[in-house]
């Protein structure tokens, strides 16, 4: 199977090469240009500098390294038959971790370099180009979204239990805290 990135948004450029990080009032739609240019111009840096950490497959908790295949926080019962949607996959490690244990991940993440190094990486884990808060985005709330502790911009996998009722189907179903 091919594997390609599927975009939920224009692919308009997101060239801010001289832009400048400041601390003002944003709306959505800015502050998702401004992550998306962020993790486009820094995917090869950081997958540079923490791809040897993050591993092709491995699920990894945040900085911290707590290693999924040892701390079992998704449950002793096992993955495998889960529908699970993995938001901010960067290149999509912990997605090939579940498939590899029977789950059927999607990864989804803002930055379209960042899925570049998913596809360079391989697998068969389906690819979404999206914002987690964007209305174009939706999944059955019978899904499961891991929060890796990756986002730069997010406290929560989908930014708040309102913006999980766009990706998730009601208000935090599926997202885990």
């Amino acid at each position: 199977m091919s594997q390609e990135i599927h975009r939920t948004h224009s692919a308009e450029a997101a060239d801010d090469a001289g832009a400048e990080a400041t601390r003002r009032p944003a709306d959505e739609a800015e502050s998702s240009r401004a992550s998306r240019g962020w993790w486009d111009r820094n995917a090869d840096e950081y997958q540079s500098d923490h791809g040897g950490f993050l591993g092709d497959d491995r699920f990894v908790w945040g900085p911290e390294g707590l290693d999924e295949a040892e701390a079992a926080l998704l449950g002793p019962d096992g993955l495998a038959g889960l529908d699970v949607l993995e938001i901010g996959a960067g290149a999509a490690q912990c997605s090939r971790w579940l498939a590899s244990r029977g789950a059927r991940p999607v990864a989804l993440d803002l930055s379209h370099r960042q899925l570049q190094h998913a596809l360079r990486i391989g697998g068969d884990v389906p690819l979404v180009e999206a914002d987690a808060g964007s209305r174009s985005v939706t999944a059955p709330s019978t899904w499961r979204a891991p929060r890796t502790g990756r986002s730069r911009s997010s406290p929560t996998p989908c930014g708040s239990s309102a913006r999980c009722a766009g990706c998730c189907g009601r208000a935090g179903a599926g997202c885990s805290p």
